[in-house]
């Protein structure tokens, strides 16, 4: 179930043959060819039909003495190639027939829904000696919740190996990502057109992931990542915790990082977030101190985004340094995490 996205897989190649074979063959000989194929077996030579480029007379020659046939003609069509195969499934099939498999399929179902009902102990035990690549491209399709608790089950060796390569995912064809899911999916069932792709922040993905990870296995991760690339693991590090997640510190917690904050540069921070946020500073600060604070951010003229954002950033800054010097706890485990 390895999957390597930078190179043709031995399927495509034998898809390739496939159809080249058919092309050459003729009416006759095709219409018996078509009427041994499933649907989706089908559909996918058809697409390699017009994808088919750089046919040449000695590449036919191969195919037809690798598969030992007989075969009409000679030389595939230099330009049409996709419409001379629609041609002869026609012939074998009846158009209408042909026109229905060639629309997209938009009723096959996720594989990876099946994935998601299995538990992380199963899940983990069939994924761990496949490639980071692989088990990335099956975590990214899965709640991350249940991702994080598959790669609790795998080590933090292998799990900042996955989180480094989710984190890169941007764009999975869906040919691959399929074949992947069903085949796990295919594994888990034994136990108990024009492509397509889907779109995937991996960085957002591996945030959560690793957010849902606990305390200490999430920090032994960041360090093996640390170690390996410092510039990404510093990127996941300071995604962990943002100035929203503010919301989420006990009483005691913020008044500790208010005490390390200049108060302008909070009022700055402040501006436009979420009311939970605000609320949850207010609620840190006496009676004075909060109405001194709201005073002077409905008095202060509007300030540019960025200016906010290193606000926040600097405030954060503060957390993540007391985090360090262990006077305080940020919450990145994931909700239920915090005692």
């Amino acid at each position: 179930m390895q999957t390597d996205m930078t190179t043709s897989s031995p399927a495509q190649g034998g898809l390739r043959r496939a159809a080249i074979l058919v092309l050459v063959l003729g009416t006759d000989a095709a219409r018996e060819v078509f009427q041994r194929l499933s649907e989706r077996e089908m559909r996918h030579l058809a697409i390699a039909a017009k994808e088919l480029q750089g046919v040449t007379r000695e590449e036919v020659e191969s195919v037809l003495q690798a598969f030992v046939r007989s075969y009409r003609g000679t030389e595939i069509p230099s330009e049409g190639a996709g419409t001379v195969f629609e041609v002869l499934m026609e012939r074998a099939l009846g158009s209408e027939r042909v026109q229905a498999l060639l629309e997209p399929d938009t009723t096959t179902q996720d594989p990876f829904q099946v994935c998601s009902s299995a538990s992380p102990d199963l899940l983990a035990g069939l994924l761990r000696n496949e490639h980071p690549q692989t088990i990335a491209i099956v975590l990214a399709s899965l709640p991350a919740q249940q991702a994080g608790a598959i790669l609790e089950l795998m080590g933090p060796d292998l799990t900042s190996e996955v989180i480094y390569r989710l984190a890169t995912l941007s764009d999975v064809p869906d040919d691959i990502r399929l074949d992947v899911g069903e085949t796990l999916a295919a594994e888990l069932t034994a136990m108990g057109s024009t492509k397509r792709g889907v779109e995937i922040d991996g960085t957002a993905i591996a945030v959560e992931i690793t957010k849902s990870l606990s305390g200490e296995f999430s920090d032994e991760v960041l360090e093996l990542l640390e170690d390996a690339d410092e510039d990404f693991a510093n990127g996941i590090r300071s995604k962990l915790f943002v100035f929203d997640d503010l919301a989420m510190l006990d009483a005691r917690t913020m008044q500790r990082l208010l005490r390390e904050v200049d108060s302008k540069q909070l009022m700055v921070a402040l501006k436009g977030t979420p009311p939970d946020v605000q609320d949850s500073v207010f609620g840190a600060m006496s009676s004075r101190a909060a109405e001194m604070l709201r005073e002077d951010m409905e008095a202060s003229p509007p300030v540019r985004i960025k200016d906010v954002e290193d606000a926040q950033a600097a405030v954060i800054e503060v957390a993540f340094r007391l985090e360090n010097e262990g006077a305080i706890t940020l919450p990145r485990g994931g909700a239920g995490e915090m005692v």
